[in-house]
């Protein structure tokens, strides 16, 4: 009698799945990574919602107070307001966008963590050639935020490795 044959009645061992320890722990640090973003998308998109609501007082406060000449205030206003709409729209929009990639951060990990952590540095040091007090101004929320994100970087590396070998070994099976 051979002992070596394989009783196929009994179905293969399951593959390891999503479900394993480690890529429920990657999965945590993506849904921190979206909680980071999506706060800082709301946040950034309401504060600059605001500075554009508020650009035509902040446009008369600073011609009262640079006292600009009558002759040159339709140029000084429309100066300003074009700078106020592009640095404010732009972070606002910014803000949108951080939203949007912390709903779709499981979709694509990869790239919506790198490119957030990008973007992120991006805008600091913009803001920070803009206005110099911004880069000291809440310093240790932003050196949390980038080493979440770098953090996030690399479990979003694992967790879609993980996912491709799990889709791999399901094809494999098929």
């Amino acid at each position: 009698m051979n002992t070596n044959t394989i009783d196929e009645s009994v179905p293969p061992a399951a593959p390891k799945s999503l479900g394993s320890l480690a890529q429920s722990a990657r999965g945590t640090q993506l849904k921190v990574a979206r909680r980071i973003l999506i706060v800082i998308g709301l946040l950034t998109a309401a504060v600059n919602g605001f500075a554009l609501y508020n650009l035509p007082n902040e446009i008369r406060q600073g011609i009262q107070q640079l006292q600009i000449p009558p002759e040159n205030v339709p140029e000084y206003e429309q100066i300003v307001r074009m700078a106020g709409y592009l640095i404010y729209g732009g972070a606002a929009l910014l803000g949108v966008v951080y939203v949007v990639f912390g709903v779709i951060i499981e979709k694509f990990p990869v790239a919506i963590t790198v490119t957030s952590l990008v973007l992120y540095i991006l805008s600091t040091i913009g803001f920070a050639a803009l206005s110099p007090s911004t880069l000291a101004s809440g310093l240790i929320v932003k050196i949390v935020i980038i080493v979440a994100l770098f953090r996030s970087i690399k479990a979003a590396r694992a967790f879609e490795a993980e996912r491709k070998k799990a889709v791999l070994l399901q094809g494999v099976e098929a």
